[in-house]
């Protein structure tokens, strides 16, 4: 049986312990067997922060030999089909050559032969075959002469159809290469040739400046050359302006074109 007197003694004992419990609870976190929670916490996420920005350098490093290499194999594919390339076709594909090693950065380039043209009034593409089997997603820019020749708007693993700028329903946001602003709307003149509409009244524009891609489009990587302005006018409603560009690139002197597909495209 439990005394009177053995019970107060229990409680006190009892309550000794919850204030020594309460004076632990109340000591500085950085005195617990010598060694700080607050540094060991800060020594873990710098460690995690450490491996994390190993992770992604190791990858971006990873990401661009890849590209590299696949731009070396296209190269090289390249170099093969020149071989046995008559002198106008050898002159084309050096052309390209130069173009994949100016703009590698703003994709993938992938190698087609030029078989079939339809240049008329109602339509102005290109069909081309593949020099390898790729994925090629419509609205792929189709690059000649080191410029911008037109957009792919159909395709398979071997060949596809390119829209030319001077086709009527073709439509390229673009830039001046001096200004990262768009600057209008490139697409066919209704005389022929290819225009720049939707130019702010303004807009610092003048013949001689350099045309470039806008990013306006996902599929379309700004900066791409297109051409120059060769005259500008004023249209009616006083808003805008119009400029006439004579554009890089030209279908019927193009027997090989390069489609630039997005980076793990």
């Amino acid at each position: 049986m439990i005394t009177r007197t053995t019970a107060r003694r229990i409680l006190l004992a009892a309550s000794l312990v919850g204030i020594a419990l309460a004076i632990r609870s109340l000591r500085p976190p950085h005195v617990v067997d010598g060694v700080s929670r607050v540094q060991a916490s800060a020594s873990s996420a710098t460690i995690s922060t450490v491996a994390w920005v190993r992770t992604v350098w190791t990858v971006a490093v990873h990401t661009r030999k890849i590209l590299d290499e696949r731009a070396a194999l296209e190269r090289l594919r390249v170099e093969r089909i020149a071989a046995t390339a008559t002198d106008a076709e050898f002159d084309a594909l050096q052309e390209l050559r130069e173009t994949y090693d100016r703009l590698r950065d703003l994709g993938v380039p992938v190698t087609a032969r030029v078989i079939a043209a339809d240049l008329t009034d109602r339509r102005q593409s290109i069909r081309v075959r593949l020099e390898s089997e790729r994925v090629i997603p419509v609205g792929a820019p189709v690059l000649a002469d080191g410029a911008l020749l037109g957009t792919v708007v159909a395709a398979s693993r071997t060949s596809a159809t390119v829209e030319l700028l001077t086709d009527a329903r073709a439509r390229i946001g673009v830039a001046l290469a001096t200004s990262p602003d768009t600057l209008g709307i490139l697409g066919a003149s209704p005389s022929g040739g290819v225009i720049v509409t939707q130019i702010p009244s303004d807009a610092s524009v003048h013949p001689g400046d350099a045309i470039v891609t806008a990013p306006l489009a996902d599929a379309v990587p700004a900066g791409i050359p297109i051409g120059s302005v060769v005259a500008i006018r004023n249209d009616a409603d006083g808003f805008f302006r119009t400029a006439a560009i004579d554009p890089i690139a030209h279908a019927g002197r193009s027997r090989f074109v390069a489609i630039l597909v997005p980076e793990g495209g």
